[in-house]
């Protein structure tokens, strides 16, 4: 075994600073924290045609792909077939040619 893996190899035991309740005790309640607002939905759907609306690459058209880890931003595959990520607020929904009919 290298120095590195007997070094952390040791099995680390975290103890908490405050005391835990016991099994039969009611966790105690905080009236300031409040719950963490529901994500807001994403508008566009795996798939959807969709064009830049706003910045510096305004009117470039492509295919929604997925959020990313930031759900403020967005993978969009691009006509040439790149893939790029672009403001969710910037994108707006396509219409297709014929999609009136």
């Amino acid at each position: 075994m290298s120095r590195a893996a007997s070094l952390f190899s040791v099995q680390l035991t975290v103890r908490p600073r405050w005391p835990l309740p016991r099994k039969d005790e009611s966790m105690p309640t905080d009236p300031d924290v409040q719950a963490a607002a529901p994500a807001a939905s994403c508008p566009f759907h795996n798939g959807d045609p969709v064009y830049l609306a706003k910045g510096s690459y305004q009117g470039t058209i492509g295919t929604f792909l997925n959020l990313r880890s930031d759900p403020k931003w967005a993978d969009i595959r691009e006509p040439d077939e790149s893939i790029r990520a672009h403001p969710v607020e910037w994108l707006a929904l396509s219409i297709q040619p014929n999609a009136h009919q």
